[in-house]
């Protein structure tokens, strides 16, 4: 054994060892001449660069000396151009350090004079030039002095200074460098590697450690580094006993607990495993586990499940808790739960994991009931809408049932139930009365019973019902509150309903009451409107001017009448009290006046209107004619309004089915503007009005809505495809049965001029005296004697007074109204009890004709009163034959003054032309024309002139259309 060996075994570190070739001196001398090289070079550098500096300023120095010393002798020179003295000066100037070439020239001359000294050089070079002024300075320039100095010298002389100051420097700090790595390893690095080969063979617990074996002077650091490392190593031998002794204890706990604990490397082979594992698994003692696996000690299928457990754990880092199958070595299989943690060997890497687990099984049973009992509860109270809560008001804690986070709009879980949320979510304006029941319970325990209102997180209410018990402690301070919250709000809302309904239906009645009053109002002054203007109409002795005033108020009239009648249907519509008039049609004499209204429509504006009726069988069928008509009139009219050029085309299908039902499909396309997609879900919503403003006049945005309703009671659906600037199309389908008789084609009209037969009595019965004056003179003129009176008891004292053939009744009057009049007139005895009676009203409601006719009235007649409609029920009830004035469409010789004779085809057709576009004025024309062509036209011509007159266009088209194709 060396002597360096047995120094450290007995504690101590003897004679010094040779200086190491690295290590510390090493590096330390290395990063010495470095830094003293970077150090060198800059100083180098800062002393050039001063040096440098001192030259140049040197050279300039005398380049001011030059200009000074010489200016005026060589402007003296110059001037009086002494080349010798100039030559001279030159040479002098040369001579002066640095100054290798000068020259002086004169300027302001043709042929100026140059003397040059000393040569050029090509580089490292300083040019100046400096004025040359005559005699004196403040004169003119007459010259210019140009000098040249070289660098190369002061280059040369920087660059000798350089090397001495760069290799004094060097030898300088080599030397430094070397006395200070023979002084660190002197005093420093040559006891460090004692030390550490002395630990490094050092066995434990001897005493001292380390000893440093050189001359006490005084304690340095590597004393103190000595003493430092024996303190460490004594308290690492310290806490290695306590280590061992506390692994002691923890392994006679892990022996002695129930659980399983366990430990394994990364290969998953059990490195430690208490003695409750060891038995479990089967084996009396650890050892038996030890380097084994889980495929060695478990099944198959449990061994793969911990194997990957144990995987993730090592991957994630962190601690996993799960409740997993255990088997064990007598076949019983339990519930576990296991907390896998890694753990690592010190240097950042998995080394393993440690496993505890727990026999949960019986607990496992217990959850299981308790949460098959409270998923019985959950079901209950979502079946009920019922939620239940408690507020432990100590802690603060709130508790909801799942249906309970539900009811106030959450998911269960989704926000922390507490006292703040539930006030939070309880409407403003029942907070408070919710907050005094709650304080009112504090100070007098007891049950609360509220209704309440909360707002759901998405902006919505529900009525809810609260009932609650407060739970007092020991003490009798309410400690709890515990109740259940019952969603009330479909009960509340049914209540809602049903005072809705109670509401909606006192609104209808108002609305209906209302509807009747206006409808009144305003049929009432229509009626001598339009009364006086068919009155005036059948009047010959007016103008053409005139009649053509008077048409207008008709038309404009019957306009105002439309809408009144569009605003009632409509509010029929919504209160479900419209009702379909079925009646036997000719669909061809039908769809015939419905074309001509519609063709003079499209001619107007120049378009091609084409009606194209096909049908199968005979064309009766039965159904509500005038409703019918409103909603084809309507499409159509629509169409050509929309519609500027191209064509309207109205198509209709007849299709007989077997069980007696016909298939009629009606369409009407045509090439005008076209609807979007987006309005076309609005078409049929009321007063919807879509286009431009021009096309809007006229209408109340009711037509294609009330068309709609009338279509859906008849069974079909109004249904619409269009697209923008090419045109609509829109159809329908009806289901009809077939006419129930034989059914008569349309007769042509005439005007009654009178009544063949002894003259009858008609009483007006109305308190409206306009509406008086427009009955009288519509009977008078036809050779009735007529009578009024303004309300029903005068109207009973005139007819038993003048025993009338027939009485017209309004049944809206003062004193006694119509209906009650009709019923004391039914009740007399004699002749009175059965007079004709024609009942006449001007309200909207569709009672009006039941009531009256049960009251015993004869007749009903709508205001305002179309005088055929008034004329055609007096001729029932007194069954009376009318003399006529024969109307237009009555051709015959009886009724013109000779035989009707028709002009030839090519003045037919330009009638016809004429009567398809609606021009009165140039039919009248063509009938004045006609007539002075040849006498036998006349009758024709007069007819037709009286017709236009009237503006009777749909007259004038039957009868173009019946002698066109005969001429």
């Amino acid at each position: 054994m060396d002597t360096t060996l047995q120094a450290t075994q007995t504690g101590t570190l003897s004679k010094p060892f040779r200086a190491p070739r690295g290590g510390i001196a090493v590096a330390l001398l290395a990063r010495v001449l470095l830094f003293s090289t970077v150090v060198t070079l800059v100083v180098t550098t800062v002393q050039l660069m001063l040096s440098y500096q001192a030259e140049v300023s040197g050279l300039q120095s005398r380049f001011n000396e030059i200009e000074e010393g010489y200016a005026r002798g060589l402007g003296n020179a110059l001037w009086a151009l002494d080349s010798k003295q100039l030559e001279g000066q030159l040479d002098g100037m040369l001579r002066l350090p640095l100054i290798r070439y000068v020259e002086v020239r004169e300027t302001h001359t043709t042929h100026p004079l140059t003397i040059s000294r000393g040569s050029r050089q090509a580089e490292n070079m300083v040019v100046r030039e400096f004025p040359v002024y005559c005699c004196d300075k403040d004169t003119h320039q007459i010259g210019v002095l140009h000098l040249e100095a070289s660098l190369t010298d002061i280059y040369r002389d920087l660059l000798r200074e350089a090397f001495v100051i760069l290799v004094s420097n060097a030898m300088k700090t080599f030397l430094v460098a070397l006395f200070i790595l023979f002084m660190v390893h002197r005093l420093a690095t040559r006891h460090l590697v004692d030390i550490a080969t002395a630990l490094r063979v050092r066995k434990p617990c001897v005493a001292p450690v380390l000893l440093l074996r050189r001359p006490r002077r005084k304690r340095d650091e590597l004393d103190q580094l000595v003493d430092a490392i024996n303190m460490m190593v004594g308290r690492l031998e310290r806490h290695a006993s306590e280590l061992g002794s506390a692994n002691a204890q923890m392994g006679a706990i892990l022996d002695n607990i129930p659980d399983l604990a366990w430990v394994k490397d990364t290969n998953g082979r059990y490195v430690a495993v208490n003695r409750a594992l060891a038995r479990a698994l089967g084996c009396d003692e650890p050892a038996g586990i030890i380097g084994k696996t889980d495929f060695d000690v478990h099944p198959p299928e449990y061994a793969l499940a911990y194997r990957a457990d144990d995987a993730e754990v090592m991957a994630s880092g962190r601690r996993k808790r799960i409740e997993e199958h255990h088997a064990e070595a007598s076949g019983r299989c339990t519930w576990v739960e296991t907390i896998k943690t890694p753990f690592g060997d010190g240097r950042g890497q998995q080394a393993g994991t440690v496993g505890i687990a727990r026999d949960v099984t019986e607990r496992r049973k217990m959850e299981e009931e308790l949460r098959r009992s409270e998923a019985l509860q959950s079901e209950g109270q979502r079946l009920s809408h019922t939620g239940s809560w408690s507020w432990h008001i100590p802690s603060g804690t709130v508790v909801w049932s799942d249906e309970h986070f539900r009811i106030f709009g959450f998911t269960p879980g989704e926000v922390e139930p507490s006292l703040e949320l539930l006030v939070n979510c309880i409407h403003p304006d029942d907070r408070p009365m919710m907050q005094a029941s709650i304080a009112d319970a504090m100070r007098e325990p007891g049950n609360i019973e509220h209704e309440f209102r909360v707002i759901l997180p998405d902006g919505s209410t529900r009525y809810i019902s609260a009932i609650a018990r407060t739970v007092p402690d020991q003490s009798g301070m309410v400690n709890e509150l515990i109740g259940v919250a019952v969603d009330v709000t479909e009960r509340r809302q049914a209540e809602a309903e049903r005072e809705a309904r109670h509401a909606a239906e006192t609104a209808n009645r108002a609305k209906s009451e209302f509807l009747a009053m206006i409808s009144h109002e305003l049929r009432t002054p229509l009626n001598g409107i339009l009364g006086y203007a068919q009155i005036l109409l059948r009047d010959k002795t007016l103008g053409g001017k005139y009649r053509d005033n008077i048409n207008v108020i008709q038309q404009s009239g019957l306009q105002l009448l439309t809408l009144i009648n569009d605003v009632l249907e409509f509010s029929k519509i919504e209160a479900g009290k419209l009702e379909l008039s079925l009646s036997d049609i000719n669909l061809v004499d039908f769809l015939r006046s419905i074309e001509e209204i519609i063709r003079v429509r499209a001619e107007q504006k120049g378009l091609n209107f084409v009606c194209n009726v096909t049908a199968d069988s005979t064309c009766g069928i039965r159904a509500d004619a005038n409703r019918l008509c409103q909603v084809l009139l309507n499409l159509l009219a629509n169409a050509v309004k929309f519609t500027d050029q191209g064509q309207v085309i109205f198509n209709v299908s007849l299709h007989a089915g077997r069980d007696g039902l016909a298939r009629v499909r009606f369409e009407v396309r045509d090439t005008g503007i076209g609807i979007d997609d987006d309005h076309q879900t609005l078409l049929f919503r009321p007063f919807e009005q879509f286009g431009e403003e021009s096309r809007r006049i006229g209408g109340t945005g009711l037509g294609l809505a009330i068309s709609q309703q009338f279509v859906k009671l008849m069974g079909g659906e109004i249904r619409v495809k269009s697209r923008m600037n090419e045109g609509s199309t829109f159809w329908f389908e009806l289901q009809l049965p077939g006419a129930t008789g034989e059914i008569g084609r349309q007769q042509p009209t005439a005007i009654a001029t009178g009544y063949s037969g002894p003259r009858k009595k008609v009483l007006v019965v109305d308190d409206v005296p306009i509406n008086r004056a427009v009955a009288v003179e519509m009977l008078a003129s036809l050779g009735f004697e007529t009578f009024e009176a303004e309300d029903g008891r005068s109207g009973i004292e005139q007819a038993e007074r003048l025993h009338p053939d027939v009485i017209l009744m309004d049944i809206f009057m003062p004193v006694l109204n119509g209906q009650d009049s009709i019923r004391e007139l039914r009740a007399k005895v004699g002749s009175l009890s059965k007079v004709p009676v024609i009942a006449t009203s001007a309200s909207a409601a569709s009672s009006d004709k039941l009531r009256s006719m049960t009251a015993g009235a004869d007749a009903f007649l709508s205001k305002p009163i179309e005088q055929n409609q008034l004329l055609e029920q007096i001729a029932t009830l007194l069954k009376l034959e009318w003399t006529y004035k024969p109307d237009a469409t009555r051709v015959t010789d009886s009724c013109t003054d000779g035989p009707i004779v028709i002009p030839p085809g090519p003045e037919m057709e330009a009638l016809h032309y004429l009567a398809r576009m609606g021009d009165m004025r140039e039919i009248q024309l063509w009938a004045h024309r006609v007539g002075e062509l040849d006498e036998r036209y006349r009758p024709f011509a007069r007819q037709l002139s009286q017709l236009a007159q009237r503006y009777q266009s749909q007259e004038i088209l039957r009868l173009v259309a019946r002698y066109v194709g005969t001429s």
